[in-house]
């Protein structure tokens, strides 16, 4: 057994310890979730190694592979700031994403908080704590996401629901409960906010996806009898792209899936084989995502980026970006970005690091 996989044992034990889930079921759920998921989050800690120039889109390295010459698209992503964790008063960040205001907003699951930040770092305020009560936390990875009116929503996987604040941090309301029935979830994971209020959120021990009303109620579920082959699975996204289609990544299927308002699928890309699996489930190596499809999100040109499944401090994360047309137009191979980043006006995006928040642009 590895040491990474020791690590991430050791987490297993004292998140669920620190959790306090009240039943032996439950508990054993995020034992198996956070095991499974270990691409998902690392106990490593942020070395400013191997940070990658940026460059246009259109520009292509060579590089070689065995004998034969190869053509590499550039990374496009450029870092233009990295605030420690530390500096924010955080002790373990696990999701970021940026609001219309412009500012970060982020997940800490060691403090069981929400903290908003400016770009260059300054505290605006911090909420939460742990609990069961309005506004209290059992963060596991923390899943973040902000609409247009500014509201924040997170995935508060331990207590099984959504949680919806004003851009203040004041608790509005609380969407789900645990269990297996219509708009009920066991372990909530990835949420995406569309335009219209409504909620897109994934549930990594059920392994289903769900639409919700703007006000909470389920309006279609995929993940058990009569998915389509390319959702079964986990599913993982951060947000929509201009048509009002969640992009979301399947590291099961190896997939990358367009989905229609009314769920159905309506486009997509991928081999059909997770690099994340290929020595745990012996599916082949995938050639479009070598190190899986864990994380995806879209910009406001509708290029997709894909997050690999298996990030480490001593590696990184490999980045990929896809254009509209699902061609390959750009490789971050070493990224320090645990996860792919999430969009804000202006153009800046922002991704948990390392112990590190790291904000980004795309240099076109």
């Amino acid at each position: 057994m590895s040491d990474i996989d020791d690590s991430i044992r050791r987490e297993v034990h004292e998140r669920v310890d620190r959790l306090a889930i009240p039943t032996a079921g439950r508990a054993a759920a995020v034992r198996s979730d956070l095991r499974r998921s270990r691409h998902r989050r690392t106990l490593a800690v942020a070395s400013g190694a191997a940070l990658v120039c940026a460059v246009t889109v259109a520009v292509f390295v060579r590089g070689h592979e065995g004998d034969h010459v190869v053509d590499e698209p550039a990374n496009p992503l450029r870092v233009v700031r990295t605030l420690s964790a530390s500096s924010l008063g955080l002790s373990r960040p696990e999701a970021a994403t940026i609001g219309p205001n412009g500012n970060l907003y982020i997940t800490d699951s060691a403090h069981q908080t929400v903290t908003e930040a400016t770009p260059r770092g300054r505290v605006v305020r911090t909420w939460g704590g742990e609990g069961t009560r309005p506004g209290q936390f059992r963060l596991a990875n923390g899943g973040i996401a902000v609409d247009q009116k500014g509201r924040v929503y997170v995935a508060d996987s331990g207590n099984a629901r959504i949680q919806v604040f004003t851009s203040t941090g004041h608790f509005i309301r609380q969407m789900g409960v645990f269990g297996n029935e219509a708009g009920q979830f066991q372990f909530p994971w990835a949420i995406a906010v569309a335009s219209d209020g409504s909620l897109y959120v994934s549930d990594d021990r059920q392994a289903t996806l769900t639409k919700l009303s703007p006000r909470g109620h389920q309006d279609w579920r995929l993940g058990g009898p009569g998915t389509p082959p390319d959702l079964v699975g986990h599913t993982h996204f951060g947000n929509l792209d201009s048509r009002g289609r969640l992009v979301a990544g399947n590291d099961d299927s190896g997939r990358v899936v367009y989905l229609s308002p009314q769920g159905h699928e309506v486009d997509g890309f991928g081999t059909g084989a997770s690099g994340d699996h290929q020595n745990t489930l012996g599916h082949p190596r995938a050639d479009d995502f070598p190190e899986g499809a864990c994380d995806t999100t879209v910009d406001s040109h509708d290029d997709v980026y894909v997050g690999g499944c298996a990030p480490t401090r001593a590696k990184g994360n490999l980045i990929q970006v896809y254009d509209p047309t699902h061609r390959l137009v750009g490789v971050w191979p070493h990224s320090p970005l645990r996860t792919a980043p999430r969009f804000g006006p202006g153009g800046l995006a922002v991704s948990v690091g390392f112990d590190s928040i790291v904000e980004v642009v795309v240099d076109r």
